[in-house]
C-alpha cells in the first residue's frame, strides 16, 4: 500500500488553565479536532496522533483531503 502524505491546518494555543499553568492547544481545522501538551512538541505529536486515529475511524474524510 502507498504511503500517501496529506496536509492539514493547525493551530497552536498557549493557554492559562484555572491553576495559572499553561497548556498549549492544538487544533486541526480542517477535521475540526483538538488535542494538548505542555510543551509545543509535545501538542503537535498528540494533534497527529489525534488525527491517525480520528481518520482511521471515519476513512471517508480522507476523500474530503
Amino acid at each position: 500500500m502507498e504511503n500517501k502524505k496529506y496536509f492539514l491546518d493547525i493551530v497552536i494555543n498557549k493557554e492559562k488553565l484555572s491553576d495559572g499553568s499553561q497548556i498549549f492547544v492544538a487544533h486541526c481545522t480542517t477535521l475540526g479536532i483538538a488535542s494538548q501538551g505542555e510543551n509545543t512538541d509535545e501538542a503537535i505529536k498528540n494533534i497527529k496522533e489525534a488525527v491517525e486515529l480520528y481518520l482511521e475511524e471515519q476513512p471517508e474524510e480522507y476523500k474530503e483531503l
